[in-house]
């Protein structure tokens, strides 16, 4: 026998449940259950980023937003970030297929939408300077090559002495 309000147990012989002043049922209604429909998401990659920190900034923003998403490292990515402690090959940002305008618009007010950006407002501006200089090939090869002739004539300078 139980006790419908406070669901507290008797033995058999109780009718009255002497807390509540409530008759004793045989047993309990089952609880019902809060259900949760989880939906799946259809994930679209929105943008392709250098390492997990800028993964990190674009998921809060758009978590802040109010979008899901999640992110995915590259490659072997995982396990570089695992035993490196850091990943050379990227992470892709991905969004639900119902979120897909609702954060290409958020990325395309910061300027960090790739159709948006533009290499160069004026035709002859050398495409050198059109994105920054550490991810320009041209620009890493002359400073290589800037610090090895630099290096090689220091030490044939010092071996003159």
């Amino acid at each position: 026998m139980f006790c419908p309000k406070c669901k507290c147990e008797y033995r058999e012989g109780f009718k009255i449940c002497p807390d509540c002043n409530e008759n004793l049922v045989d047993s309990l209604p089952l609880p019902e259950k809060n259900i949760e429909i989880l939906t799946a998401l259809n994930p679209i990659k929105i943008k392709s980023v250098a390492n997990d920190i800028d993964a990190e900034l674009l998921i809060n923003l758009l978590q802040n937003n109010n979008i899901p998403c999640f992110k995915k490292s590259k490659g072997a990515g995982g396990y570089m970030n695992i035993y490196m402690g850091y990943s050379i090959f990227g992470e892709d940002i991905y969004v639900d297929k119902e979120d897909y305008t609702r954060a290409m618009d958020i990325l395309s007010e910061l300027d960090l939408c790739p159709d948006n950006m533009s290499t160069s407002t004026e035709e002859n501006v050398p495409m050198d300077y059109s994105i920054p200089f550490y991810r320009n090939p041209r620009m890493i090869a002359r400073i290589i090559l800037i610090a090895v002739a630099g290096t090689s004539i220091f030490f044939t300078i010092l071996s003159k002495i």
